[in-house]
């Protein structure tokens, strides 16, 4: 199932609206913290999408394998499993279908900050 562009539906006319690509697709959003799930998941409602939230690795894996999904935006520091080792067991389950992967941080600076080099 992937992205693509979408027809502007009646409530696109509100100028904040309006600047956004308009798109359609199932988008799983894997992120712990509750601000950050509110905020990433209603810009991506105003973009068209349809997002669905989890919280930790685990049930990110989970939804993934179960679920038809157009893209998966997985924060990098999750509970349990993080999200780079969430991307590969969601590689691993899907072997050779097609399904981006997009990583998230609010960590991207800072002394706690670590480049982020290996592959899903």
């Amino acid at each position: 199932m992937p992205l693509g562009p979408a027809s502007r539906g009646p409530w696109a006319q509100h100028a904040a609206v309006e600047s956004l690509p308009l798109l359609r697709g199932r988008v799983l959003l894997v992120a712990e913290e509750k601000v950050n799930q509110g905020v990433i998941k209603n810009l991506l409602e105003r973009m068209g999408l349809e997002a669905a939230v989890v919280d930790n690795g685990h049930e990110a894996v989970d939804r993934a394998a179960r679920e038809p999904w157009s893209a998966v935006l997985l924060d990098l520091r999750l509970p349990g499993i993080d999200g780079l080792e969430a991307a590969r067991r969601i590689r691993r389950w899907l072997e050779n279908r097609l399904l981006p992967l997009i990583a998230l941080t609010a960590h991207a600076r800072g002394p706690t900050a670590r480049p982020v080099s290996t592959p899903a």
